[in-house]
């Protein structure tokens, strides 16, 4: 029998490539055989990834409504948000026009502004040792990362005193 030119598979691939296929046939022919065949296996799969418990609070958020959400003190998402803002207000004390010193401010100090993480304060405080203190509270945007809108965030609450 001669084949056409298209179905001659040893001009295509290799011996090894084509030991390599045929592997991959039977590998997946045996898994094909063992889903279908295999008693028990669909109540097995089902099951493994039962986590009907934990997914409830998942659906629960994903299928509010976030505006009603935000709005309404009564829900699980809600109650949760405004304890952890509780927290945080009783913990830190919040920020008042020039309550943070920028020549003498810590690293603890400065992360208290919008906007300012640790890396951020690290640079001023740098800044600060490299060129002195601030003059004017304008030089701040001369702060790695610190561009004229974060200066804005952050103007009234701080001070060069």
């Amino acid at each position: 029998m001669h084949l056409p030119d298209w179905l001659r598979i040893k001009d295509f691939l290799t011996g090894n490539e084509i030991k390599i296929v045929l592997f991959l046939f039977a590998v997946a022919g045996a898994g094909i055989w063992i889903r279908i065949f295999s008693p028990g296996y669909p109540e097995t799969q089902n099951k493994q990834f039962e986590n009907i418990e934990q997914d409830s609070i998942f659906t629960e958020i994903l299928n509010a409504d976030f505006d009603s959400t935000l709005n309404n003190s009564s829900s699980f998402h809600s109650e949760k948000k405004s304890s952890s803002v509780e927290k945080t207000k009783i913990n830190e004390p919040e920020l008042t026009k020039e309550s943070i010193n920028i020549n003498t401010g810590s690293i603890a100090e400065l992360i208290k502004l919008p906007g300012i993480g640790e890396k951020v304060a690290a640079n001023i405080i740098e800044y600060r040792k490299a060129n002195g203190k601030f003059k004017k509270k304008e030089e701040l945007m001369n702060v790695s990362r610190i561009g004229e809108k974060k200066y804005k965030a952050i103007e009234q609450y701080i001070t060069i005193k």
